[in-house]
C-alpha cells in the first residue's frame, strides 16, 4: 500500500486529535526538497576500552602487557595473566593505547607502540 506524505500527515493528525487535542504541530522537513543524509555514529576519540576491544584494535598488545607486568612492576599484587588483564585499565587516547592499573586509574603507565609491537614506559 503506497501512501503520500500529505495523506500520512493527515492520518497522523486524525489519530492525535482522537487521543487528545494536539498542542503542537508536525515538524517540517528542512530545506525545500533537498537530499537528507543519515548521520552515523562517530567514534569517541578518547575512551576506555575493555581488554577484548584493546586486543582487537591493537593486536598483540594485551598479551604483551601480561608478559611484561611482572618484570616492570614487581609490586603489582597479581601475577596471574587473567588477573593482570582484569585489573588493567585500557585507554584509547587519539590513535594510541595506554594503560593504568585500576588501583590508580589516574596514573598512566605505558603506551603501546605498534611499529615495534611493544610497550613503552611513560615518564612520571
Amino acid at each position: 500500500m503506497l501512501i503520500t506524505i500529505n495523506e500520512l500527515r493527515s492520518l497522523i493528525k486524525e489519530v492525535i486529535s482522537e487521543i487528545s487535542s494536539p498542542k503542537g504541530a508536525l515538524r517540517r522537513v528542512r530545506g525545500s526538497g533537498g537530499q537528507q543524509y543519515k548521520i552515523g555514529k562517530i567514534e569517541d576519540e578518547n575512551r576506555e576500552l575493555s581488554s577484548f576491544e584493546a586486543e582487537q584494535a591493537f593486536p598483540g598488545s594485551t598479551s604483551a602487557w601480561v608478559e611484561i607486568v611482572p618484570q616492570i612492576f614487581p609490586e603489582f599484587p597479581f601475577d596471574d595473566p587473567f588477573a593482570i588483564k582484569k585489573h588493567t585499565l585500557w585507554f584509547k587516547i587519539g590513535s594510541e593505547l595506554r594503560t593504568s592499573f585500576d588501583m590508580h586509574p589516574g596514573v598512566e603507565l605505558a603506551s603501546w607502540d605498534p611499529a615495534i609491537d611493544d610497550w613503552k614506559e611513560l615518564e612520571p
